[in-house]
């Protein structure tokens, strides 16, 4: 994705494999660091909305503590449990009970959070979809904002990064 002068492009956490070279290292680094105690208060007034389409114990856990430990805040989005269940399809006529769709929730949660957390598993048994993770890269992008996987159809990036 392209910036405009003086912007910084959006980065998005999909997988490890997207990294650039010298980022993961980068990344396991920056991770030691706010382990030790070196970064405290890094998100201070920052928010990161976390939408759980499934459901999560230690990813969830992890994400609110870590938002709270470092003075953010994390706003927890279960669609269907306490906000409108989304249509997650491109181009799928809105009825039923699913009165938000996908694009719309990624773009007012972009406005609001300075990222995003989307858990997603598999939808449907054909693997052509299966493979893709339409559902995070739908979220990715419509969203203004960087969307972190927590866990999606193929990958779960953040606990594939070693324990340090």
């Amino acid at each position: 994705m392209t910036s405009e002068v003086g912007l910084k492009a959006k980065r998005d956490f999909l997988s490890v494999e997207e990294l650039a070279p010298g980022e993961f290292e980068a990344l396991l680094d920056l991770a030691a660091r706010a382990k030790r105690g070196e970064l405290g208060g890094g998100l201070t007034g920052k928010i990161l909305a976390l939408v759980f389409l499934d459901p999560s114990l230690r990813t969830r856990a992890s994400f609110e503590a870590a938002m709270a430990m470092h003075g953010g805040h994390a706003i927890v989005i279960e669609p269907g449990r306490g906000s409108w269940p989304l249509e997650l399809e491109d181009g799928a006529v809105m009825e039923g009970d699913r009165t938000e769709h996908l694009i719309e929730a990624a773009r007012v949660l972009g406005r609001y959070a300075d990222a995003l957390g989307v858990r997603s598993f598999a939808r449907g048994d054909r693997w052509s979809e299966v493979r893709d993770d339409a559902v995070l890269r739908g979220f990715a992008r419509h969203c203004e904002k960087p969307v972190i996987n927590l866990e999606s159809a193929r990958r779960h990036p953040c606990q594939e990064l070693p324990t340090l």
